[in-house]
């Protein structure tokens, strides 16, 4: 009876910890949906158009309030959408600033690129990027460097911008409803703070790319990148052009138009224009940068030695058990031996 019970008890243990194990692998191939985290207040943020985590400021999103903006960013904080400051930019038109992406200068400095390129009518013959030195979180006006620059086959309307995370290194991904593609900047001029290079640069076709792209991001490790349209985002591995590792459907939103990644790796924040709300959106772990499948993969073996750890632990605990209950059956066994030679011994007295 000691032994069935104690072979049952072993039974059930190995069977737990094999549904357990089955029950976190299950668990760990699910992709979360969707969730809402904060709201924008309708003023000034009644236009997101562009977002970017700061690099300086942790928490920070920067974003850009497109065609009805003017020449100004705000920060927002990334877990209550409060805006914490309202950036300023100096003797600059401020068209329609489509696109704002973190980054570092030659000098390896946090700094904002922003694209000021819409053009919907296809009408300007040139179009800017600016770039700032990431500011501190106060309200003021920022001198900006700007570099004019032009496509080969004329005026092309463009809402996304591809920046390398460690080095000035950009990439421009126009919004058509055909024939869009993603083009190379060449290296800027160097120009100082409040300068402007007149001069358009000519950017080089890369490769086509989903018609309607509405806003891009890169990781800050280099190792993905996102486009996003209205509905949908593609992640790509690699600087552009890339190799396409995934597309996503996003939140239902009014008009889908800024992404920027999270601080995780894991997953994405987007927003619409005039939605007012801030989503963020898990990926697949193929999609993950390479920086956060690494830690994972450590985290995993991290784990793995714990639970062998545990399971080596509630073997030996068993195990010992067991040897416990036999010993005590083979105790029990002597003992009543020892009661039936007593006994037979007794008897034979009389």
């Amino acid at each position: 009876m000691v032994r069935r019970l104690i072979t049952a008890a072993i039974v059930s243990l190995f069977t737990m910890l094999s549904v357990v194990g089955g029950a976190n692998q299950a668990q760990a191939a699910k992709v979360p949906p969707p969730t809402q985290v904060c709201t924008f207040g309708q003023k000034p943020l009644n236009g997101v158009s562009g977002m970017t985590l700061g690099i300086r400021n942790r928490g920070v999103l920067w974003v850009t309030n497109g065609a009805d903006g003017g020449p100004t960013i705000y920060a927002v904080d990334a877990a209550t959408c409060a805006v914490r400051a309202t950036i300023e930019l100096a003797r600059v038109a401020g068209r329609n600033l489509q696109a704002i992406v973190s980054g570092r200068d030659d000098a390896g400095q946090p700094v904002l690129w922003i694209g000021d390129f819409g053009d919907a009518k296809e009408e300007y013959p040139f179009v800017r990027i600016y770039q700032i030195p990431e500011p501190s979180l106060k309200s003021q006006t920022v001198d900006v460097r700007a570099w004019r620059f032009r496509y080969p086959e004329g005026s092309r309307n463009t809402e996304a911008l591809v920046v390398d995370a460690l080095k000035p290194r950009l990439w421009v991904v126009t919004k058509e409803l055909t024939g869009s593609a993603i083009y190379a900047l060449p290296p800027l001029p160097p120009v100082g703070l409040g300068e402007v290079w007149t001069t358009p640069l000519v950017a080089t076709q890369v490769a086509p790319t989903t018609d309607l792209i509405t806003d891009a991001a890169m990781s800050n490790d280099n190792s993905r990148f996102v486009l996003r349209t209205l509905v949908t985002a593609e992640v790509f591995g690699g600087l552009p052009p890339g190799t396409s590792i995934t597309t996503l459907n996003m939140p239902t939103q009014p008009q889908g138009s800024a992404v920027a990644w999270a601080a995780d790796g894991r997953s994405l924040y987007v927003a619409g224009a005039h939605e007012g709300i801030l989503w963020n959106v898990p990926l697949p772990d193929v999609a993950w940068t390479r920086t956060a499948q690494k830690k994972a993969a450590a985290d995993l073996a991290a784990g793995e030695q714990s639970s062998s750890l545990s399971t080596y632990l509630l073997i030996g605990a068993g195990l010992i058990a067991a040897l416990l209950g036999l010993n005590m059956l083979r105790l029990r066994r002597r003992d009543r031996q020892r009661e039936f030679r007593f006994e037979q011994r007794a008897r034979g007295r009389r």
